[in-house]
C-alpha cells in the first residue's frame, strides 16, 4: 500500500542559500547528521551512515520551482521500499519553508 508522508521546517534562512545547498546534491553530509559522506555522478548519489550506503537516483532538479526529488534506491535504515523523497524550497515570512 503506497502511502504518503509530508512535513514542513520553517528554517531561518535565505530561500535562495537553502536551495543552492540542496540543488547541488552532493554535501549531504553537512546538513544532515546521520550522512558521513556524500558522492554524487550522473543522477546517481550515494549517501553513506554509519550503518551503511543508501544508494539513490536523483529525479528533478527543478531550479524554477525549486523543487529537487530522488528516489531511495537502496537502504540499510529501515524496513521500507519505493521510496521517493521530494523537497521543496519556499520563501515564507522573510524566511524559507521547506516541504
Amino acid at each position: 500500500m503506497k502511502k504518503t508522508i509530508e512535513t514542513s521546517h520553517k528554517l531561518n534562512a535565505n530561500p535562495e542559500k537553502v536551495w543552492t545547498i540542496i540543488s547541488k546534491a552532493s554535501g549531504v553530509n553537512e546538513w544532515l547528521p546521520i550522512i558521513t559522506s556524500c558522492s554524487f555522478e550522473g543522477n546517481k548519489r550515494i549517501c553513506t551512515t554509519e550503518q551503511g550506503d543508501l544508494k539513490e537516483t536523483i529525479l528533478i532538479i527543478d531550479n524554477a520551482n525549486k523543487i529537487f526529488q530522488y528516489a531511495i534506491d537502496e537502504q540499510p535504515l529501515l524496513p521500507i521500499h519505493n521510496v521517493v523523497g521530494t523537497m521543496k524550497v519556499l520563501t515564507k515570512n522573510g524566511g524559507t519553508e521547506l516541504i
